[in-house]
This record gives structure tokens, sequence and C-alpha cells, in this order.
């Protein structure tokens, strides 16, 4: 039985995830999803970074080298590309997934595709509102992330809903399979 891949950032992770969460919230050039409530605020830009981060140091934990296009935020990189493949990176709080389900935003999945990403990795945080661990939850390729369309999904009654594509659980796989598929493109 495979046990649960958990990644800790450390000090320089926390501050570089806090300097990135101010400048997606403050300079235009990196707003992606401005018009999504749940995406505007800190915690939500911090937890977003901070995943990406812990993403890139469990690809390099593994023996990868990694490209990280989350760190300019420009609209044509994706969030990570190693060995030639490119990587979505989708972090939630685990407790909202278990809600929810994996989902992706529209807007997100149209550059997923314009980037022709292989797909999401979806990182999980507990209710921190700066989290240090980061649970690598699965993995789903591209192609099947569209084979839902957008429905409203939400956390709470309290909370707005938003539209997002939810990823059937028959379509997450586990983190060492996106391992192996990136392995087999090194030609290892």
């Amino acid at each position: 039985m495979e046990s649960a891949v958990w990644v800790e950032i450390d000090d320089t992770d926390v501050e570089t995830a806090r300097r990135l969460a101010l400048a997606r919230l403050e300079e235009v050039q990196r707003q992606q999803s401005v018009h999504r409530p749940t995406a505007r605020n800190p915690q939500a830009q911090y937890r977003g970074a901070a995943g990406e981060l812990a993403a890139r140091n469990w690809f390099r934990s593994n023996g990868f080298s990694v490209e990280s296009g989350f760190e300019e935020d420009r609209p044509e990189d994706s969030d990570l590309s190693i060995c030639g493949r490119r990587i979505e990176v989708m972090t939630a709080q685990i407790a909202h997934r278990q809600i929810t389900g994996f989902c992706v935003p529209p807007g997100k999945f149209r550059a997923a595709q314009r980037r022709n990403a292989l797909g999401y990795l979806f990182i999980g945080t507990g209710p921190e509102l700066e989290p240090r661990n980061f649970l690598i939850q699965g993995f789903s390729e591209l192609s099947r992330v569209g084979l839902s369309e957008p429905m409203p999904t939400r956390v709470s009654e309290r909370s707005p809903a938003v539209l997002n594509h939810v990823v059937s659980a028959q379509y997450i796989e586990r983190p060492e399979y996106l391992l192996k598929v990136l392995s087999e493109s090194r030609g290892s």
C-alpha cells in the first residue's frame, strides 16, 4: 500500500509564497482570475503559490529538473515544466475538496489547453492561513478534466458559488503515476 505523500516548505519558500501572493493581488499582468471572488484574497493567493512551490520541491526531491513558470505568471507559461511536459497545479484545502471534489475553473482549464499542458496536479492543505505542509493528492490528465461541463460549486452556504469542472474520482491518478509518465518522457 502506497502512503500519503506530504511535502513541507521551509521559511524561504514561505517568504517566496508571500511575495508571489502580494504580486498576484497587486500587479495587473499577473492576475489570471480577476473575476473569481474566491481567489481575490491574500490567503487564497498564498495557498496557490505555496502549493506550486511544494509541487516543485516534490518533483526535485524525485530527481527531476523543473522550470517554474509560476514565478513570473506569464499567460503562456504553465506552472511547471518537467522533461518537456507542462503541468498545472491546483491547490485547495483538503476539507474543501471533500465537499466540492477536484475542481478546475473553466478559465484555468482553457489556459491549460492553450499551453498544451499534460494535466493538473492536485495539492491539498490544512485550514491554516499560511500552510507549510502539503499533500500531493493526485493527478488528472487534461483530456479528462474537460469531460464534465462546468457546474457551480461552493464550500458552504455562506461562500459564493463558482463555476468549476469537477473531475470524477475515477480520473484522479495517484502521484506516482505522474512520476512514472515523466520518467518515461526523460527516457529513464
